[in-house]
């Protein structure tokens, strides 16, 4: 059985930079903009959707893109000021939502203060132990007169040195105050596949002492997930796994590949057996589901799938209206568009669709908290089913536009269909027979 305390039942991912037109350059002497209170209109959007939590993406001081951080601790001007964002969290909070921040703990932006300062000293600053690998005297990145470590070789993002105890007391102390002035209920940890191990464990610990119930979100692309939470003590991690095989299946016909990553993650052995992971479709680094999807008739299952297979769903802004855009070779503004919910050049609009499944999701424990078993696949046609301590739920999909007719050689009884369009259930023996129409996932109660 599935962890279940203390999780999100829907995330809504937003980016704040984007959503509210804040996308140019920050400069440091620039005054606040309030744009944060802008927000607060979106409260009656996402109870529509049947949103629980609310992922801000990055909110503190920086460079451009919200990732190369200048202060942790002021609210980027571009946004509004620390009284605008403890309203907007206050607000949230009062309206039953949890909040969770975005946590950039692995890199800042050169305009960071303790960068300037070995900037300004050559790199002979008594401080050059906060950055990796910081050698004097090294011609470096971006015209540096020192070498030192960049995320992903990009010169822009210099990377911390999380072995530094007093970088690892800053961070902590970060948190700390966030905890403690806006009252937010978990964080997203930023590139968290490439982040000290030792340091989320203390973090972990950090926040746990201050609130038991403080949840926490690594990103993380490849690997063994579970270490996050059994090595690092995490809760989560972003399926990125799950979010391939998910539009890759449904473009090659192929459920064989979702079927793998699922039974590698919730199989008996799954790697994912005993936590939720944060299930995705897209987000702010990656295309759009809208513009990978070959087919638009899938879009109906694959968002029905992401609230199914086990996992927590989650919502990227934009894509409730099947917004369209890729991600291109520059930067990635354009996967961070202006948006209001309230502006009319939203259609066609999937809240309807998302809300009845937030809610069906909600009313069904084998669907938060239930284990996954595989019933069949033929590449188009899926069945598996989710099972709890109080209920068996049988989920199938048929991907192919065509009518099918399918026996997956299962002994089920006593079947009811509670999802989808109607079903055709025949008894051959004691296996059932069904007719699927096409583009169609279904769910029954089974004995």
């Amino acid at each position: 059985m599935i962890k279940t305390t203390n999780l999100p039942s829907f995330i809504y991912h937003v980016y704040p930079l984007g959503a509210l037109g804040a996308e140019t350059h920050n400069h440091p002497s620039q005054s606040p903009i309030p744009r944060l209170q802008h927000l607060q209109e979106w409260i009656p959007h996402w109870k529509a959707l049947g949103v629980d939590t609310i992922l801000f993406g990055p909110l503190f001081s920086s460079e451009s893109h919200g990732y190369d951080t200048q202060d942790p601790l002021r609210v980027d001007p571009r946004l509004g000021n620390e009284e605008d964002l403890y309203r907007l969290v206050s607000t949230l909070k009062n309206q039953g939502f949890k909040v969770l921040f975005d946590g950039v703990f692995n890199h800042t932006g050169r305009s960071f203060q303790v960068f300037q300062e070995l900037l300004n000293s050559d790199g002979h600053c008594e401080k050059a132990s906060w950055y990796k690998d910081v050698k004097p005297g090294i011609s470096g990145p971006g015209g540096a007169p020192f070498s030192y470590r960049g995320w992903n070789g990009h010169a822009s993002l210099p990377e911390f040195n999380l072995q530094n105890p007093t970088v690892r007391e800053f961070l902590l102390k970060t948190v700390g105050e966030w905890m403690d002035r806006y009252g937010i209920d978990g964080l997203r940890l930023d590139a968290a596949d490439v982040l000290d191990f030792n340091f989320m464990k203390e973090l972990s610990t950090y926040c746990r002492q201050k609130n038991p119930e403080f949840w926490l979100l690594g990103e993380v692309i490849h690997g063994e997930y579970n270490r996050w939470v059994d090595d690092a003590g995490l809760d989560s991690v972003t399926n990125y796994e799950l979010y391939k095989s998910l539009w890759s299946s449904l473009n090659d016909k192929n459920f064989f590949e979702l079927t793998w990553t699922l039974e590698r993650h919730f199989g008996p052995r799954g790697l994912c057996r005993n936590f939720q992971p944060m299930t995705f479709l897209d987000n702010h680094d990656v295309s759009k589901i809208a513009s990978v999807l070959k087919d638009p008739a899938h879009l109906d299952l694959v968002w029905d799938l992401s609230f199914l297979v086990p996992g927590i769903p989650s919502l990227y802004y934009g894509s409730e209206w099947d917004w369209k855009a890729s991600k291109g070779s520059g930067d990635d503004w354009n996967l961070r568009p202006k948006c209001h919910p309230t502006e009319n050049y939203h259609s066609p609009s999937r809240v309807p669709q998302l809300g009845h499944l937030a809610a069906f999701r909600k009313n069904h424990p084998a669907l938060f908290e239930g284990s996954y078993e595989l019933i069949g696949n033929t590449g188009t046609l899926l069945g598996f089913i989710r099972s709890s301590s109080i209920e068996k739920l049988l989920i199938l999909v048929n991907a192919q536009k065509e009518e099918a007719v399918w026996n997956p050689q299962k002994p089920l009884r006593n079947l009811r269909q509670i999802w989808g369009s109607e079903v055709g259930v025949n008894y051959h023996g004691p296996h059932p027979e069904f007719t699927l129409p096409g583009f169609n996932v279904s769910v029954f109660v089974c004995g």
